[in-house]
């Protein structure tokens, strides 16, 4: 069985330092990757570390719980989610779960409730649970308190928050956690019982400078996320805060970045210098990586499952895996006396030192690009990235 999910969080800010999925053609940038039987043993040894002996069938049966998922969300089309249902997840046992708010079940029409059975019929031994809110509740919630947080309207009491799917509710998490900061929150914010709090605390970014990684940028010291295109031109994803827009680094000039909102990312055009850049993994010795590379196919909005398998290497430890927390996670970060606010990012469980963070977050099973890990907790070292989708459809790449 695979490990409980975490259930407290201190977060704070790792740099841009990691998958080197960036091959060189007129350098000996990377050296060239070969797989021994040594490195092989390696890669097993995280997963059992993670997963347990039998690691293989723990990673097929979870699976098997995002495909029901996927085919109980697919019932309904995208972001289409009737107000009877309050979320899905994959628990520790790798069961699918749909969670029902039941008086909103009863008060559907003959419609919805056909679509309830239909959903019942493709999820076969899926677990039902019944809550107390719809997930269209919690989003509403969510992106209201999103639409303060960016304003910069909650900067005196909160450092994060997020939509905790398993338990139902919006988890605040406060500067100050004690009864006067909870009124004060309620008082001038929201007051309602789906919102539980907790301590939160403050989030840097923090770079390793003197580490030389893969990407030597403007900035700081970085490295390549995934491969993307735009048009006729090909280039690397980074994360935004290593780099400038239209500065000019070794690899290629910035066409798009962004630091804040829903996404800490850049891409650089590589178009017409001499490095390639490419999907195979790099592979360190610390932590080996699979011979497969990463997908060219991006997760869509309903991939982010809570529960969900995922892996990230990085160049401080490797090939490392987890599952997904949350996939609606607010947090603010201090940077240079300025304050950089996110929404909708994903908190996991995969363990993430510094020199790790900006590396490409996949699937464990068919390796599907999920996106870049920018973010780290500091207690508990674990990672929370931007979803490739919306890094995507914010520049206007796409993978290849």
């Amino acid at each position: 069985m695979k490990k409980s999910i975490l259930k407290s969080f201190k977060i704070m800010a790792f740099l841009s330092l990691t998958v080197p999925i960036l091959k060189v053609n007129a350098l000996d940038f990377i050296p060239n990757y070969k797989e021994s039987a040594e490195m092989k043993k390696e890669m097993i040894k995280v997963n059992k570390e993670y997963f347990g002996e039998d690691y293989l069938a723990e990673i097929e049966a979870n699976h098997k719980a995002a495909e029901k998922i996927e085919k109980m969300n697919s019932v309904f089309g995208e972001n289409n989610l009737p107000d009877y249902v309050g979320g899905f997840y994959i628990d520790d046992d790798n069961n699918a779960v749909v969670e029902i708010v039941e008086n909103q079940l009863l008060k559907a029409n003959s419609k919805e409730k056909n679509a309830y059975s239909d959903m019942i019929d493709v999820a076969e031994d899926a677990k039902i649970i019944y809550v107390d809110y719809s997930y269209n509740q919690l989003k509403d919630t969510m992106d209201y308190l999103n639409g303060l947080f960016t304003d910069g309207k909650l900067n005196d009491l909160v450092t994060s928050f997020y939509l905790d799917t398993r338990n139902n509710r919006i988890v605040i998490g406060l500067i100050e956690y004690n009864q006067e900061n909870i009124e004060k929150f309620k008082n001038d914010v929201l007051d309602s019982d789906m919102l539980s709090f907790s301590q939160g605390e403050t989030y840097q970014y923090t770079e390793d400078l003197k580490s030389g990684g893969p990407l030597n940028l403007p900035l700081y010291n970085c490295s390549a996320g995934y491969i993307a295109k735009k048009s006729l031109y090909y280039g690397i994803v980074t994360a935004g805060h290593c780099v400038e827009l239209n500065q000019q680094t070794l690899y290629g000039v910035v066409g798009n970045r962004q630091k804040g909102g829903q996404i800490d990312a850049a891409w650089i055009n590589t178009t017409g210098t001499s490095y390639t850049p490419v999907n195979t993994l790099y592979s360190y010795s610390v932590s080996p990586s699979p011979t497969l590379g990463v997908s060219q196919f991006v997760a869509n909005d309903s991939s982010f499952v809570s529960g969900l398998n995922v892996a990230r290497v990085g160049r401080a430890t490797g090939y490392q895996v987890g599952e997904i927390v949350d996939a609606n996670y607010s947090v603010s970060i201090i940077d240079q006396g300025t304050i950089d606010t996110y929404t909708n990012l994903v908190l996991t469980t995969v363990y993430q030192l510094e020199g790790d963070s900006g590396g490409v977050v996949f699937t464990v099973d068919n390796h599907m690009t999920m996106g870049i890990g920018t973010i780290s907790t500091v207690s508990d070292n674990q990672m929370i990235f931007s979803k490739a989708n919306i890094i995507n459809s914010t520049f206007g790449i796409s993978r290849y």
